[in-house]
């Protein structure tokens, strides 16, 4: 006997996502979770999908079925997150399957996590794949979090060093013109420039921003690539594919499948001429090789796994590859910064400095040279 949850506790909000049918309350629980407005519903998906997918495993393996797991599930989250557990339930409790019921929240459960539990269901091994998605998640999210970090320093510091650049050129230089203007002081030419930037920048500081914002709304439109920031981006998106390529694979999914799951994300869509040409009768090597998505070292890689039909063996072989390739110009990248970001504030610092002081250093010597009597 399933225990009927009492919902007596909850806030209006709440209250209003149980409406008369089951369809109107998928829709309002959707709008809510999607709908940017309603911020103390939002949901950290990542975390909240990893939790529930640990809970869900640890009550399975303890002898639980499916609707017994999710009854106890619903009481280990609180708010939005209780609200979609509970909806999942009433799916099942509707006569769906599992995955069924979780394929209607999308922003939480993509394609890909889907068609693996499908999967597992109709082979019996659903223990097993979502012990597997757990470990593919958990260290997807300490890879992605290793690489934020690391780039965190040096974008404060350039953030750092653009701001103290616009206090500098705009408040500071000009309280010193004024000064060197009491004095009749001459001023070197960088001091001349750093005024005349100061003054263009207050009377157009505006347009300057627009400017900024076009630049950036073009470049991300346009998607013009960058050298160093394309090339990463290129590669992660390579590792995101040859993993989850890997793990499908390994999860008895169908390649056909396992690519029309994986290229349903915008990222992945220059992999989705993959299916037509195996549609057409070609292997994954050749379709890969005519498209040139891989090097050769890669497709030799995947034409011995291809004879043997462990797709899923060169795939994760690829991946491990490709992520100690990404892993090792990092820690190139980032040995480096610190040293070219030492040079660029030593720089500024000397023009600033210079352009500042400089007029008052050269008023000292003139004053020495020449005493009043």
């Amino acid at each position: 006997m399933i225990k009927r949850i009492d919902r007596s506790s909850y806030t209006v909000e709440q209250k209003l996502l149980y409406a008369n049918s089951k369809k109107e309350l998928l829709e309002k629980c959707n709008y809510i979770i999607s709908c940017r407005k309603y911020k103390k519903h939002q949901i950290d998906a990542k975390t909240f999908v990893l939790r529930f997918f640990r809970i869900i495993h640890s009550l399975i393996a303890n002898g639980y079925n499916t609707v017994q797991t999710l009854t106890i599930a619903t009481n280990c989250f609180k708010g939005t997150q209780k609200l979609v557990i509970q909806t999942v339930l009433d799916k099942i409790n509707s006569g769906s399957s599992f995955s069924e019921a979780l394929s209607q929240f999308d922003t939480f459960f993509d394609s890909t996590v889907i068609e693996i539990l499908h999967v597992s269901e109709m082979t019996g091994r659903l223990e097993i794949s979502i012990w597997n998605i757990i470990e593919y998640l958990e260290y997807k999210m300490q890879f992605y979090t290793k690489i934020k970090n690391a780039t965190r320093y040096p974008i404060f510091v350039l953030m750092l060093i653009s701001i103290i650049s616009v206090i500098w050129i705009i408040w500071i230089i000009p309280q010193f013109s004024n000064i060197f203007k009491e004095l009749e002081l001459s001023m070197p030419a960088i001091t001349k420039y750093l005024l005349e930037l100061s003054v263009f920048i207050k009377a157009h500081y505006f347009i300057i921003f627009a400017i900024f914002i076009l630049i950036f709304s073009i470049v991300k439109y346009l998607n013009i690539k960058i050298p160093i920031i394309s090339t990463f981006r290129k590669e992660l998106s390579k590792l995101q594919f040859l993993e989850t390529m890997g793990l499908m694979l390994k999860e008895n999914v169908n390649l056909l499948n396992a690519i029309k799951c994986v290229t349903k994300r915008p990222e992945f869509c220059k992999y989705s001429k993959l299916i037509e040409l195996i549609t057409d009768g070609s292997s994954f090597t050749k379709a890969a090789e005519c498209l040139g998505l891989f090097s050769p070292q890669e497709i030799s890689i995947i034409s011995v796994s291809e004879k043997t039909g462990q797709y899923w063996v060169a795939f994760k072989t690829l991946a491990d590859i490709v992520k100690l390739n990404i892993e090792d110009s990092f820690n190139k990248l980032t040995k480096r910064l610190p040293s070219i970001l030492i040079c660029i504030v030593g720089a500024l610092l000397v023009l600033f400095i210079y352009g500042t002081f400089f007029p008052l250093y050269s008023s000292i010597d003139v004053v020495v040279e020449n005493p009043v009597h």
